[in-house]
């Protein structure tokens, strides 16, 4: 039994619940040889067509809850695993660092407009939310708004501040560097600190939305922390962290 799930979990990235990025990540990069060649000759298809594949397995996904099956119903357990609900991701960040090595795009001249973007994709993704109780997922069209909204805006507030503060760039440049790794440890350091606050009696300071927010922040403040630590050793490239001499300048 040991053996099967070992395997199972490897597979379908079941041994957590953020692991499943992995096995999408794996295949993405398993297409980027072709995808690289399609884009160079048709960016703007295959942007297109990323899309509506993306639309319409969150859709899938979405409208499930409410029996309303766009795709085999057999196949649910396994298609959020498979590279096409998050593939317009991927290609849209192609397609974006095509157009600003190509084209010189610069979006810190538009950080209002992105803003506001931003408050109405955020304000339609609460009400959805809300709406149909499905703030445990991440397949649903609101979220796909969300995110790219997002995407723009927290980069062309990184090119402002590039320009701004050298200080504070250099702290976006090292946690950018760092994000792989503290996204894969946080949700052991997550358990962890769960586990010690319950055994020392102290788990209901994460109570209610001012407890959400300190569970987060710190959270947060220590995977950064290990990361530092571990960037001063040559053994964080094997958990997908960067060494302090790797560093970007």
């Amino acid at each position: 039994n040991f053996i099967e799930k070992f395997f199972i979990n490897i597979l379908q990235g079941t041994a957590a619940p953020h692991l499943y990025f992995i096995v999408i990540i794996i295949q993405l990069y398993i297409l980027y040889p072709f995808l690289h060649k399609l884009i160079n000759k048709h960016l703007k298809l295959l942007l297109a067509i990323s899309f509506v594949a993306t639309f319409y397995f969150q859709l899938a996904d979405y409208l499930y809850s409410y029996n309303f099956f766009l795709l085999p119903k057999s196949g649910f357990n396994y298609y959020s695993i498979l590279f096409f609900p998050w593939v317009f991701y991927f290609i849209l960040g192609m397609y974006t660092i095509t157009k600003i090595k190509n084209e010189g795009w610069k979006f810190d001249k538009y950080i209002v407009e992105l803003y506001l973007l931003w408050i109405t994709a955020y304000f339609i993704l609460i009400m959805d939310t809300k709406l149909s109780n499905t703030s445990a997922t991440s397949l649903k069209p609101a979220v796909i708004l969300y995110s790219v909204a997002s995407f723009y805006l927290l980069y062309s507030l990184s090119v402002y501040i590039r320009d701004f503060s050298n200080y504070f760039h250099k702290i976006i440049k090292w946690f950018s560097a760092q994000s792989f790794f503290i996204y894969f440890s946080h949700i052991l350091i997550l358990s962890e600190l769960r586990i010690f606050t319950a055994k020392k009696s102290l788990d209901f300071i994460w109570n209610g939305y001012s407890g959400v927010i300190l569970l987060f922040a710190s959270v947060t403040a220590i995977s950064c922390l290990i990361a530092y630590i571990l960037s001063l050793t040559p053994f964080i490239k094997f958990f997908g962290g960067v060494n302090y001499r790797n560093l970007p300048q």
